[in-house]
């Protein structure tokens, strides 16, 4: 198979993420435009006109979990503006993230809750009701947090990230199961 056999076939995962930044910056039908083409957002020249030197610039997708992130959520799809990242990286980078600083440092809600193993929902909660940062990140809570694959959740932020019934995970690990097995089955 030659290279620009390689670089131009559909099959490609990298050819269905061009598509998708294509559609989602002109086509006033897709669903998605209006965060991306009606907030002004394009794609450079460069990649408009060539899926090749899309593919040129930012390469193979390292894994299947990847997809492409605008480093500048405000600016447009360029080489300079553009990497390979997960759902969890983008997350982070997102215009309707809210940012918070607490000793000098400054991250999510969503960052804190996984470095301080606290629910993100409960610290949103505290935050909405008047509680001053120190206090909604460092007081406990009476949730108790289940850790699995590097993340750390309540029973319900679990369940509503997995697309589970929580009746149904917390039913299994009442029974005794594993965590990755009530999660996954």
């Amino acid at each position: 198979m030659g290279v620009k056999k390689l670089l131009t076939t559909k099959e490609r995962p990298e050819y269905a993420t061009w598509v998708g930044m294509l559609q989602r910056c002109t086509n006033p039908k897709n669903p998605r435009y209006y965060r991306y083409g009606g907030r002004g957002i394009k794609v450079c020249d460069e990649w408009w006109n060539s899926f090749e030197n899309f593919y040129e610039d930012m390469g193979a997708k390292p894994g299947p979990n990847y997809s492409i992130e605008r480093k500048d959520n405000n600016g447009d799809y360029c080489k300079e503006n553009c990497v390979w990242a997960t759902k969890l990286e983008q997350a982070n980078n997102m215009s309707t993230n809210n940012l918070i600083t607490y000793q000098g440092k400054t991250q999510t809600i969503a960052q804190w809750a996984r470095e301080l193993k606290q629910s993100a929902s409960l610290i949103s909660n505290r935050l909405c009701h008047g509680w001053d940062v120190e206090r909604a990140l460092t007081t406990p809570s009476n949730y108790k947090m289940i850790a699995w694959q590097g993340l750390s959740m309540s029973l319900s932020e679990w369940a509503r990230y997995l697309g589970k019934p929580y009746a149904t995970l917390e039913a299994r690990l009442r029974r005794g199961w594993s965590v990755a097995k009530a999660f996954t089955k």
